[in-house]
């Protein structure tokens, strides 16, 4: 009774399997998706546009860029999730979707289990920024004003849970200071109501406001980094422009696939996306723009993520992180 059901299922393993790889020798068979979960121009979404041309000429069909954004990215993540998994829907999102978020508040995907890393890409740190106009000429001048109880200072974030956000609230334990935090639907959305100066301050991954400080439109005050920003060298870190011992937490860049897409496809998929990264031209428009680019596969981008999302775990049972909603 035992060997024909062993029989049975060895069978079954090589269909499977066989199956997987006419997939993805076949793939693919029509035009693919990137799905960004951030409104278009932010960080995320210009990296997927600078992808998309390179991937289309590498596999032979169309490579299209859709903008799901909303609820600090949860949205387009989970729409990936509940996609086909055939590689031809994919996603590219920033680390709260992914490491913290599924955390902290509930959402309809399982981060682990219902999506599989392709290529972690690019890691950005953040910029803390006010209008030209501004009276705040330093960071200094800004943690002054956030202990005032009479001068109260909201900074816009690009969402509940953004690195931006978590950043601020552990700046607010280290300097005392009592600097709120607006959520934003994407970092669009907060350089355009600092330039109409309804926002005293906005904080964002360099990429969203490095146009607009180069040109003197926004006034850079610190990047929250143990460097500097290698496209913004003017602006001090954190560390120097105010002592304080805050490193921050880069927004990093990377794709996934649904969980359950036939390995070989996550393998092009991370052969083909490492390969476009590593182009000089394009190591030099993610610079440009203020990233640097990471080379991870599928494998050490997995293993990045357990290790974030277990620190995130820890703060946050610590109280060392407290989100504002």
């Amino acid at each position: 009774m035992i060997m024909p059901l062993v029989r049975g299922s060895g069978l079954s393993i090589a269909l499977m399997l066989g199956c997987f790889a006419a997939q993805a020798q076949n793939y693919p068979v029509r035009n693919v998706t990137i799905v960004t979960n951030v409104p278009p121009a932010g960080g995320v979404d210009i990296v997927a546009r600078l992808v998309a041309p390179e991937l289309s000429s590498r596999l032979g069909k169309s490579v299209i860029v859709d903008s799901k954004p909303g609820a600090t990215g949860t949205i387009g993540t989970a729409f990936v999730a509940r996609a086909p998994a055939d590689g031809h829907t994919i996603l590219i999102t920033a680390g709260p979707s992914i490491t913290f978020i599924p955390f902290l508040s509930k959402v309809t995907y399982d981060p682990i289990k219902d999506l599989v890393p392709i290529a972690k890409v690019g890691v950005a740190p953040t910029v803390i920024s006010v209008p030209a106009a501004s009276p705040y000429r330093s960071l200094k001048d800004l943690v002054e004003a956030g202990r005032s109880p009479a001068n109260k200072v909201t900074v816009g974030v690009p969402g509940i849970g953004s690195a931006p956000q978590i950043e601020l609230a552990i700046l607010n334990s280290l300097a005392g200071t009592n600097i709120a935090t607006a959520p934003y639907r994407g970092a669009t959305f907060i350089l355009g109501d600092m330039l109409g100066d309804q926002i005293p301050a906005g904080a964002a991954a360099v990429p969203a406001f490095a146009t607009q400080i180069l040109e003197g439109k926004v006034r850079g005050l610190a990047v929250v980094s143990p460097e500097r920003s290698s496209i913004l060298r003017d602006i001090p870190t954190v560390r120097e422009a105010t002592g304080l011992d805050l490193d921050g937490f880069p927004t990093w860049y990377g794709f996934f696939a649904p969980a359950g897409t036939p390995p070989d496809i996550v393998a092009r998929l991370e052969t083909e996306v490492l390969s476009i990264m590593k182009e000089a031209p394009m190591v030099e428009k993610m610079r440009t723009l203020g990233n640097d680019i990471v080379f991870k596969g599928s494998k050490a981008f997995a293993e990045d993520n357990a290790l974030e999302i277990a620190m995130f775990m820890r703060a946050i049972e610590r109280g060392d992180i407290t989100v504002q909603r």
